[in-house]
């Protein structure tokens, strides 16, 4: 199967039984720490994402359970988080993406519950296609204030940091899975509409 992003972005899976476990599926997969991955925390990398159905994904993470490892933190690989993003008044970030602009910025309170850190991050997508993240400890749990960040944002991006406030809030589960021998990463994020598959490279 190609995760390279090449041709239309669509897989081929066929229809499985929908009770398929997908966590029990997960299970079948070899564990990895995160302390294994080394630098393969993917904070500069290739981001190709494609969604589909719930129910196309047994199929596939049963034809890729040979070749992936999956994350394993004190036994648990469905890993849930908690995100605020933070726009302009007029949504620069965001019209920055729905129109498809390079060189565009991202910027978030993320809280990983399965450790309680919580970091405000900046992803930055360059010409290239390439995305970079940046990003600061902050008290865990602190999902609303970025004032006192604001030479680390200052640093980063090029809006005025003075306008940037919450705009909505997100709260998503995902299975990171990785290769390791070729440094590519999936991940599966469960959202309300489907799934995302975002390949990490």
């Amino acid at each position: 199967m190609n995760f390279t992003g090449e041709g239309n972005g669509a897989f081929e899976v066929t229809q499985m039984d929908h009770n398929t476990s997908i966590e029990e599926i997960l299970k079948g997969f070899e564990p990895v720490e995160l302390d294994a991955l080394g630098d393969l925390r993917y904070m500069n990398r290739i981001d190709t994402k494609y969604l589909f159905s719930v129910s196309k994904l047994p199929e596939l993470l049963l034809s890729i359970r040979t070749e992936y490892k999956a994350l394993e933190i004190e036994k648990i690989r469905k890993f849930s988080y908690k995100t605020v993003y933070f726009d302009t008044p007029e949504l620069h970030f965001y019209n920055q993406h729905v129109t498809g602009k390079l060189n565009r910025s991202k910027v978030r309170i993320r809280t990983y519950e399965s450790n309680g850190l919580t970091f405000l991050e900046v992803k930055q997508k360059s010409n290239k296609g390439r995305t970079s993240k940046s990003r600061l400890e902050k008290e865990p749990g602190d999902m609303n204030h970025i004032e006192q960040s604001r030479l680390f944002l200052n640093e980063l991006i090029s809006s005025n940091t003075e306008k940037l406030k919450a705009v909505i809030n997100t709260v998503l589960q995902e299975s990171p899975l990785s290769i390791l021998r070729n440094r590519r990463g999936l991940q599966l994020i469960t959202t309300w509409y489907g799934i995302i598959l975002k390949v990490k490279q």
